[in-house]
C-alpha cells in the first residue's frame, strides 16, 4: 500500500486484528478470510458492493437484511474496545485500514465498490476509499457517518448525521461545514437520519439509512480519472522545521503542477491540512484558500496547530468543485511534526 504507516509495531497492529477476529466470530454472512476479518452478505446481488467499517456486531447482520438481496455488504470491524483509551491513536486505526485495503484488494481484486463507514469505523473507512484511490481501485462513492475527520475524495461523498446526534452533527451546534465540504470532495451532499448517536441501525430507522444507500448506488456513474496534467503538489521549503507562536504554525510552502513545473495553477485552489495523531486518538483538519500571489510563487502557510503531540501533517491541494488532484502525492510528502507544551 502506497506510504502505508510504518514506523508503529507490527506486533500492535496485529494483537488488534487478532483481537477484531475474535469480536466477528458470530458475524452473519460468509467469512472470507482465514482470520474472520472480512465478511460478506448478499454476495450473489447485483449491485455494486459496498464496503462498510461498522463499529459493533450487530449493525452488520441488520444493514445486510434491510439492504437486501440484491445488495452486497462487506463488513468491517472498527478497533473499538480492542485496546484501553490512552492506548488507541488515529496511527493505529490507520495502520489497521491499510491492512484491511490490502486484504479487500487480495479477495477482491479490482472490483469497483462504495465504501463507508460509521463512528471510529468511518474514520478508517475514509482511509482505505483513499488508498484505494491510490492504487487504482475504482470507488464510485462514499459514505461517512458521525464523524468529520476526513480525507478528500474526488468523488460523489454523502455525510450522514443524526438529527438528534448534538455531539456529533455540525448542523445542530450552528456549524456548516459544506463549504469545506465542497472543496474536499467532487460531489457532497449531506443526509439526516431519525435518532441520536449510534441509534440508526435499530429496526424503526434503518430503513431511512437503506434508502440513502441504494438510491446512492443504483444511480450511481463512475467518475472520469483524474489528469496527470491536473496533479498539483504541496512542497515544504524546510521539512524539518515549522515556526511556532500563539497557538499557530508557520510553513514556508510552495503549490505547483507536478509535471508541468511552470504551469499556471488552476482557480479556486486551497489546500487541506489534514492532522492525525501518532500518539491518540485524535485528529483535525483545515482548508486554507490560496489567493492567486500563492498559487504562482512560494508564502507562508499559517495553520492552526494541533494540542500537545506528536502528530502527521499531510497537506492536499484540492479545487472547489473537484476535489483533490492527487492523493498519492500528497501522503508522500507528509510531515511529522511535535508539537510541545505551551506553543
Amino acid at each position: 500500500m502506497h506510504n502505508s504507516i510504518s514506523d508503529i509495531d507490527a506486533a500492535t497492529v496485529d494483537r488488534a486484528l487478532a483481537i477484531i477476529g475474535n469480536f466477528k466470530k458470530d458475524w452473519t454472512g460468509r467469512q472470507v478470510d482465514n482470520d474472520g476479518l472480512l465478511h460478506i452478505a448478499n454476495e450473489t446481488g447485483q449491485n455494486t458492493p459496498l464496503l462498510w467499517c461498522f463499529n459493533d456486531t450487530y449493525p452488520f447482520e441488520r444493514l445486510a437484511k434491510a439492504l437486501g438481496k440484491d445488495q452486497p455488504l462487506i463488513g468491517l470491524r472498527s478497533a473499538h474496545l480492542t485496546r484501553r483509551t490512552q492506548f488507541r491513536s488515529s496511527h493505529l486505526d490507520f495502520a489497521i485500514a491499510d491492512r484491511y485495503s490490502q486484504l479487500v484488494t487480495q479477495h477482491f481484486p479490482n472490483t469497483p465498490m462504495f465504501v463507508g463507514g460509521n463512528c471510529q469505523g468511518a474514520n478508517i473507512a475514509s482511509r482505505i476509499r483513499e488508498n484505494f484511490g491510490i492504487q487504482g481501485t475504482p470507488v464510485p462513492g462514499g459514505f461517512h457517518m458521525e464523524s468529520c475527520d476526513l480525507h478528500p475524495f474526488a468523488g460523489p461523498q454523502v455525510m450522514l448525521f443524526g438529527e438528534d446526534s448534538y455531539e456529533y452533527n455540525p448542523y445542530l451546534r450552528g456549524e456548516n461545514p459544506f463549504d469545506v465540504w465542497r472543496s474536499i470532495f467532487r460531489e457532497p451532499s449531506v443526509k439526516f437520519l431519525p435518532g441520536g448517536h449510534g441509534d440508526y441501525f435499530s429496526d424503526d430507522n434503518i430503513r431511512v439509512l437503506t434508502d440513502v444507500v441504494l438510491q446512492t448506488v443504483q444511480g450511481h456513474t463512475l467518475q472520469e480519472k483524474v489528469s496527470d496534467s491536473q496533479t498539483l503538489v504541496a512542497e515544504f521549503a524546510e521539512r524539518e522545521s515549522a515556526k511556532q507562536s500563539a497557538g499557530k504554525l508557520a510553513f514556508n510552502c510552495e503549490v505547483r503542477t507536478a509535471h508541468a513545473p511552470n504551469a499556471t495553477a488552476p482557480d479556486r485552489l486551497a489546500l487541506y491540512a489534514f492532522w492525525h495523531c501518532l500518539e491518540r486518538l485524535d485528529a483535525q483538519s483545515e482548508l486554507v484558500k490560496l489567493a492567486p500571489s500563492q498559487r504562482a510563487t512560494p508564502f507562508e502557510l499559517i495553520l492552526k496547530a494541533p494540542a500537545p503531540g506528536k502528530w502527521s501533517l499531510t497537506l492536499y491541494p484540492v479545487i472547489e468543485g473537484y476535489g483533490p488532484t492527487s492523493v498519492a502525492e500528497a501522503r508522500q510528502r507528509a510531515l511529522v511534526i511535535h508539537i510541545a507544551q505551551g506553543s
